[in-house]
């Protein structure tokens, strides 16, 4: 039986590392890969991001654009609003398997409750890089 599995990326740094799962993935023939973009990819100020996906071959389902800003405390919670009513909203249309992120930054983390909710597998990785 297919899987049905989205990966959800939020910066071009998290969806380089998770390239070539990904691509291995996209040729399984016993799962579905669907990909959404959101946070910076959205975002013309770091360069459209979603662009390289498309340009590697893959197509993205749904840009789901957060108004990223850090600027303050208020607008970080405006976008976590943002975030998790229009990812609820996609997770209720989509019936996935899993959900798999890569959370090396803060929007990412805005979504990790949403598929427990939603009663989905999550397959979470979360990367710490250590200066010396």
């Amino acid at each position: 039986m297919m899987k049905k599995i989205v990966y959800v990326t939020g910066s071009r740094a998290e969806y380089g590392i998770m390239k070539r799962l990904l691509l291995a993935l996209d040729l399984d023939p016993e799962i579905e890969l669907t990909i959404v973009a959101t946070g910076m990819h959205c975002d013309e100020k770091y360069g459209s991001t979603y662009q390289v996906i498309e340009n590697d071959g893959f197509k993205i389902d749904r840009l789901i654009d957060i108004n990223l800003d850090t600027s303050n405390n208020a607008k970080i919670l405006n976008s976590m609003s943002i975030c998790q009513s229009e990812f609820g909203q996609y997770f209720q249309e989509n019936k996935f398997d899993a959900v798999m992120i890569l959370g090396d930054r803060y929007e990412i983390f805005f979504l990790l409750r949403l598929p427990l909710q939603c009663i989905i597998y999550l397959l979470f990785t979360y990367m710490v890089v250590r200066k010396h």
